[in-house]
């Protein structure tokens, strides 16, 4: 049994085309939490894809990575 991809197999190698949006979180307690609301993610993602990219990527007012929409970020540094 192999593996699924959620993407075409020549996406990852060939890369991903990235939309970034802004993440204005409001400092408080609340924004380390995992809950169930995904519409702003979904709505990214669906504003990222009509623009032709294939994911939204999140990130703070500085320009930090903060989560894709539907994907993990990981970085690799060599």
């Amino acid at each position: 049994m192999g593996r699924t991809f959620c993407y075409p197999e020549a996406s990852y190698t060939a890369g991903f085309r990235l939309k970034t949006f802004v993440d204005a979180r409001l400092p408080s307690g609340l924004a380390g939490l995992k809950t169930l609301n995904y519409l702003k993610n979904n709505r990214a993602r669906n504003t990222a894809r009509a623009a032709g990219f294939d994911e939204a990527l999140f990130a703070d007012q500085a320009g930090s990575v903060l989560e894709g929409a539907a994907t993990n970020v990981f970085v690799v540094k060599n």
